[in-house]
């Protein structure tokens, strides 16, 4: 049998049979994880924000900024990142914030059978329950690029797919003024604005951000407290994205 001809029939295999590991949690009553969540409930002025591609050298400041302002944000991390920097995952563990799974190594997950991608999830969703004591609940697929079996391995590991409704490039490190006008002028119940660690023009921009949209009576929470899969905030939202996604959705860099 040939080689490539047996990694596609074990794919299969995998896709019809594959089950959630142990830990995982079932979100059926929760939100549907067989969808992309782009944005959240517009009822109520709460905007999540979500940091993506930690930990990193600038994490410690990131937590800072969010202490001094009692914000609670959603982490998605790498799994690979934490061998570089340590610390800084574990005083993000222990900093209240949530946490979720954005792969190992931060490869285009679309281009992957399951047995891959559940590769990359995996070893990343340990890591966070073995440092935070939680197991992670939301999956951000690196540069936003998902097809069905992303979102159905995400779902079968019990996370489910999280987007963004305003991305400001902030990986390009454009000015701090262009990202704060940026995501305030954007800005709406519900949004999930996609930022990053590791950029000072970011961490510059970010308290303008708060500041203005504080002003302006928006609440900042956690995208699970949005999503009602915590206690507290009794909201979820379904939102579904056709896939593949095109370019211009990707959020690429």
């Amino acid at each position: 049998m040939k080689r490539g001809y047996t990694a596609y029939l074990l794919c299969a295999i995998l896709l019809l049979y594959s089950g959630p590991p142990a830990g995982a949690l079932d979100f059926n009553e929760a939100i549907e994880t067989h969808v992309a969540v782009n944005h959240g409930p517009s009822t109520d002025m709460y905007i999540a924000l979500t940091f993506d591609d930690g930990p990193k050298p600038l994490t410690p400041e990131l937590l800072a900024i969010l202490d001094t302002y009692g914000v609670r944000a959603t982490f998605f991390i790498c799994g690979s990142f934490v061998d570089d920097w340590q610390a800084e995952f574990d005083l993000l563990c222990d900093s209240g914030h949530e946490i979720g799974n954005h792969s190992w190594s931060h490869p285009n997950l679309s281009w992957l059978c399951e047995y891959d991608i559940i590769e990359q999830l995996q070893p990343t969703n340990d890591l966070i329950e073995d440092c935070s004591g939680q197991y992670p609940q939301l999956f951000r697929p690196p540069y936003g690029a998902y097809n069905q079996y992303v979102i159905g391995a995400a779902g079968r590991m019990g996370m489910a797919t999280i987007m963004w409704d305003i991305d400001p490039k902030d990986w390009k490190d454009p000015g701090p003024e262009y990202i704060a006008d940026y995501v305030i002028s954007r800005a709406t119940s519900g949004s999930i604005v996609l930022l990053h660690e590791g950029h000072p023009n970011t961490l510059t921009a970010l308290p303008i951000i708060l500041d203005t949209l504080m002003a302006e009576g928006y609440r900042f929470i956690t995208v699970g407290e949005m999503l009602g899969l915590y206690p507290g905030i009794a909201r979820k939202v379904r939102n579904e994205i056709d896939y593949p996604l095109k370019p211009e959705e990707r959020g690429l860099f």
